[in-house]
């Protein structure tokens, strides 16, 4: 699967009487900054997940500079500090305690053209009085409203009335006017995203002088996806509904794209006015589903995993274990798991356990202990480099492939190292113990 993301590091450390608006803690730290400690501006990366911004106008890139950090302690309901990235200094002081910070580009507004609202939040970390915090890693921002672009096929634009419109709008209430300009422009609309909403454009135009208006929905938009709206003109048969004299028509389709990775994925199947999706209560006494929703892991031969036609979880988590013996003077084997996630893997990790593979060995070849596949950062190119795919927040398909690994490993000749594979989603944990056993 293509993915690209704009990666946006701040990996410069502060010194010393540079710039910034405040200075480090000194050896005699004053009373005034008792009970309060500072974090860098170095100390946290901005990561902005969204492939389309790549293909959009130069005039919409996103501008480091324009988000705003807040820094909350936990507990409060107002940040402590908020600063623009481009105006905060390079040294923070906050009271001592817990805090997140915050990374935000623009609004979330109702119904805006070419307006994203980008959001991320830093997992939380803890200032100490008089100490300086310098690594609280990267915070991933998403686009967290709903884009719409409207299209108006070749014919259908030329036939239709320079006033004809889309009037785009979610359920609960917003809406925007898609003109033919508008696609020239390549506007595209932000809706504010609402759980359970759907999507509605209503077509409204005169072609050949013959007014229509056609009505479509698409059922549970969900944030962070593009949906481009297809209208064009249609030659049907004598029993036309669409408004429509002479055997014409217009028609609708929708194209939606998870803007995180710019992959198309299934549409909703379009539905007129009178199958708009409604609420219904649920049924208490509908029985759980027996079956095991959360990921699911093949091995390929030779691997071979026990109590794969059986799951049996516990508390959300399946737990498996498999083994294969590879021969010291032929580590030339085949060790790949395949793991599927019908929701897409929220975390994904490996850990090595073995008596050779310490943290100082690994470190060594520029690789660690605990292996984050959704997270990698500085180990991104080293993983890759051994095979290994990265960054796969999302994505439900992943093959584990450690088969490079196992001519590192039989340099220590006869032991045994074990992978502990956690592959993470919406419906539980799959958990797989994998040893190897060199002899």
């Amino acid at each position: 699967m293509k993915r690209i993301y704009i990666y946006i590091a701040v990996a410069l450390m502060a010194l010393l009487g540079s710039c910034g608006k405040e200075a480090p803690f000194s050896d005699d730290s004053s009373a005034e900054s008792k009970g309060k400690g500072q974090i860098r501006k170095s100390a946290l990366g901005i990561e902005v997940r969204d492939e389309e911004r790549l293909q959009t106008r130069a005039g919409e890139s996103v501008n480091l500079d324009d988000f705003k950090i807040s820094f909350t302690r936990k507990g409060a309901s107002t940040p402590s500090e908020v600063y623009t990235y481009g105006e905060m200094p390079d040294i923070v002081t906050l009271e001592r305690g817990t805090y997140t910070v915050r990374a935000e580009y623009g609004e979330d507004n109702d119904g805006v053209w070419d307006a994203p609202y980008y959001m991320g939040e830093s997992e939380e970390f803890s200032i100490l009085a008089g100490k300086i915090t310098d690594d609280i890693g990267d915070i991933v921002c998403r686009l967290q409203n709903v884009k719409v672009s409207i299209v108006f096929a070749p014919v259908l634009t030329e036939m239709m009335s320079d006033d004809s419109y889309v009037e785009v709008g979610v359920t609960n209430g917003q809406t925007l006017k898609f003109t033919k300009q508008h696609e020239l422009n390549g506007n595209s609309g932000y809706f504010r995203h609402v759980d359970g909403v759907s999507l509605v454009a209503t077509f409204n135009g005169e072609i050949e002088g013959l007014k229509t208006v056609l009505t479509k929905s698409y059922a549970t938009v969900q944030k962070g996806y593009h949906y481009k709206i297809t209208f064009k003109l249609n030659t049907q048969s004598s029993d036309n509904t669409g408004g429509l004299e002479g055997g014409l028509d217009v028609d609708a389709s929708v194209t939606v794209t998870d803007v995180e990775r710019n992959v198309d994925v299934e549409e909703d199947e379009p539905l007129d006015d009178n199958e708009r999706p409604k609420e219904t209560p649920e049924d208490p006494e509908t029985p759980e589903n027996p079956d095991w929703n959360g990921p699911t892991v093949t091995p390929e031969a030779p691997l071979e995993i026990p109590g794969l036609d059986d799951p049996k979880p516990v508390d959300g988590v399946l737990s498996l274990s498999c083994s294969l013996d590879i021969p010291v003077d032929n580590p030339d084997v085949n060790v790949v798991l395949k793991f599927e996630s019908q929701k897409g893997f929220d975390e994904f990790y490996a850990d090595i356990v073995s008596p050779n593979l310490t943290d100082e060995e690994l470190e060594s070849v520029g690789l660690a202990s605990h292996l984050d596949l959704v997270n990698p950062g500085e180990l991104e190119e080293p993983l890759t480099s051994l095979g290994l795919p990265c960054n796969i927040g999302g994505e439900k398909n992943v093959k584990f492939d450690i088969s490079r690994f196992m001519f590192m490993l039989a340099i220590f000749g006869p032991n045994s190292h074990e992978f502990v594979i956690h592959a993470k989603d919406a419906d539980g944990e799959t958990v797989v113990t994998l040893k190897l056993n060199f002899k």
